[in-house]
Formats: C-alpha cells, structure tokens, sequence
C-alpha cells in the first residue's frame, strides 16, 4: 500500500509530499524524495567540500563507470543553458584547438613550399635546428611560416621564444626569416622575392 505523508515535505524545497512505502514502518519516513537528497540549503552537507581523501575514494570508485544513455542525456540538457565566462571560453577554445593541431606541413607552409618548387629552389622542411625551421635552404636560411593566432600578441611566451631562436640561430651564422600567416596569405609574391634575394646575398 503506497500512501502519500500529508504533514511532511520534501526539504528540498520543492514542496512536494513524501511517499510512504511499506518499508517507511521500519526505518522511518525520509526527509527527502529520493533523488533529492544533493538539493536545497537544508541538507546537513550543503555548502561542504569533500576532503582530499574522500574526492580520491569518488574518483577511484567512479573509475570505469559506464554511464547511461539517459545520464548522458540529462548532463546534456543540463549544460545547455550555461553560460561560461569569457575566459573560460579562451581557455576551452585554446585547449580544442591544440588537440587538433597540425605541427607540420600547415597551409602557409605549403604555399611557401609550392612557389620555391617553381622558382627551382632546393630546400628541406623542418630541419633539425633550433627552433626546427619550416623551410632550410643551404647554406644558412631558415624560414618561419607564423600563424597569426599561435604567434601573436596573446602568446607571449611563443612571442618570447621565438625571439630566443632567432638570436642563438643569427650567432650561430643563419639567415633568419619569419613570414606571418596574413602575409604569405595575401602578398606570397613579395615573400618569394624577399627569400631569392637574401639566397642571393648568401
């Protein structure tokens, strides 16, 4: 026999009446309907963090879990309406495009390759130097395809290493040249023309 409690809420918050069942005459009417016990600032445990210890027992207990089509699904909705900060944003974006990052052989690179192959210059791709150069052309020419994104003014740390690459290659006798995304982009002519001439000055 299932009957509604008439005088006892859920303490949870939302208003609605416990259901009795035949287990309740030995344990007890709960204070909260099942699925409500994380909810609401009445909980004895609202507003408390798991220790170290205990967060280390959830995750290795949680390990291997599989999770249900229908938990998937409630998780989904449930971050739809979220909104993430800005910087959260940067921070999730950045990481999803690192994950997918093409290191070598990327579309700059292999518009400047294709315009040195007409223009008849021998040259070998990511050549084990500092800073491993897009392009080396013999003797002593190194060549950067940059992005703007990956070296631009957000990332100073690139922007510093970058520089460090090209005072230890320039002592060590290279030519360094640096080409940015926008540039080979729109004017691969003049990016040629600047290569040809300093091969000529070699």
């Amino acid at each position: 026999m299932i009957n509604y409690y008439p005088n006892k809420l859920c303490k949870c918050g939302c208003n609605a009446s416990i259901l009795i069942l035949p287990g309740h005459r030995y344990k007890g009417v709960p204070d909260y309907l099942p699925g409500h016990q994380n909810r609401g600032s009445d909980h004895p445990n609202y507003g408390k963090l798991n220790s170290i210890i205990t967060r280390s027992r959830i995750s290795v207990s949680n390990t291997g879990r599989v999770v249900s089509v229908r938990t998937r699904r409630k998780l989904s909705e449930a971050g739809r309406n979220r909104r993430h900060s800005p910087e959260t944003i940067e921070k999730i974006r950045s990481s999803s495009v690192t994950c997918h990052r093409n290191f070598k052989n990327t579309s700059i690179e292999r518009l400047l390759q294709a315009g040195l192959i007409t223009s008849e210059v021998l040259f070998t791709t990511h050549a084990k130097l500092l800073g491993h150069p897009d392009i080396f052309i013999e003797p002593n020419i190194c060549v950067f395809a940059d992005g703007d994104y990956w070296h631009g003014p957000k990332r100073r740390k690139q922007q510093a290493r970058d520089k460090y690459v090209n005072e230890q290659l320039t002592l060590q006798g290279y030519r360094v040249l640096r080409f940015w995304q926008h540039e080979i982009n729109t004017d691969l002519q003049n990016c040629l023309k600047t290569i040809l001439s300093v091969m000529q000055q070699s």
